[in-house]
């Protein structure tokens, strides 16, 4: 287990979090369980900010983030697994959808998908396609659409 997962969970209890179960509810860090091996959760996000804002009302609430924003994969290039991040701005709540490509543009896998509300997300990439079974090396694409907008990057998969 990550002790650095575990330790965020426990203090948002300390914090007065209480744990969720809903299926809905398997990516956040509040869900209350944990999976071996599992990493996303090694920080308090959006929803659980406003948890602790409705908990403690003093001062003013954070800032939300205004943009959709993809950052670069990292490591990249990589061998064994790469994380992508990106931000769902305030008033952005909806569907997205995140792929990779190989080369040629075919699509390979499907990393991310769904309703999303305000927040950073990060997803964890092992350079499988959707089978499960392990791509050959190359630069592969990923695209992040949501709404009307796309936002399209590079990776490098060195095995």
């Amino acid at each position: 287990m990550d002790v650095e997962n575990i330790a965020t969970h426990e203090l948002g209890h300390w914090l007065s979090l209480d744990d969720l179960y809903g299926a809905d509810s398997r990516e956040f860090t509040m869900y209350g369980y944990s999976s071996t091996g599992e990493i996303k959760k090694r920080s308090l996000e959006y929803d659980d900010e406003d948890g602790i804002i409705y908990l403690y009302p003093e001062g003013d609430p954070p800032e939300r983030p205004s943009v959709y924003a993809m950052g670069q994969n990292y490591p990249n290039p990589f061998s064994t697994s790469t994380t992508i991040a990106y931000t769902v701005p305030k008033g952005g709540d909806g569907g997205i959808y995140l792929d990779v490509f190989d080369i040629t543009g075919r699509k390979v896998r499907t990393l991310d998908s769904g309703y999303k509300t305000v927040g950073t997300y990060k997803v964890l990439w092992d350079g499988t396609d959707d089978s499960g079974r392990p791509l050959a090396n190359g630069v592969y694409i990923y695209r992040l659409e949501w709404l009307e907008e796309t936002v399209v990057k590079r990776m490098v998969l060195v095995r």
